[in-house]
């Protein structure tokens, strides 16, 4: 091989590494688009019902006691491809309202320290939770 064939090779591999970039990128806008529509709850999904309906099944789902009250916490599945540290965590309140959720657990927001405590915990099917949640109150 003459040096000649070399320095005709080294600018056509930058060309196709240059043409590459723009693809990968594509790629992974793209990956990110799919994740968030499997991890956002759709526009006027509040109750538990709703959204277990429409949402991917929880990887996991428990109800806490947060300082006397109860909580429904929905663990839901990592994107294996996803660039989160942790799973996607909605939380209902009491009522089967959703209260909060976020992308990821693991850094140090209020639903990690919820995902934390449901680890911990005996998973419930969504019917047990609305069986607690449409519960006669004690005195009603």
């Amino acid at each position: 091989m003459n040096t000649d064939e070399t320095t005709a090779r080294v600018p056509r591999f930058a060309i196709a590494l240059i043409l590459a970039c723009p693809v990968l990128l594509i790629g992974v806008l793209i990956l990110a688009v799919v994740e968030r529509n499997l991890i956002i709850p759709p526009r006027g999904v509040v109750s538990l019902t709703t959204f277990a309906e429409v949402m991917p099944p929880a990887k996991k789902f428990v109800r806490v006691d947060l300082g006397g009250a109860p909580r429904f916490v929905w663990i839901g599945e990592k994107v294996s491809w996803a660039f989160r540290s942790g799973p996607p965590c909605y939380v209902f309140d009491s009522s089967g309202k959703l209260a909060e959720w976020d992308w990821e657990t693991g850094t140090g927001q209020n639903t990690s320290a919820l995902a934390k405590m449901a680890q911990n915990a005996a998973s419930i099917t969504v019917d047990d939770a609305m069986a607690y949640i449409l519960a006669p109150v004690a005195g009603d």
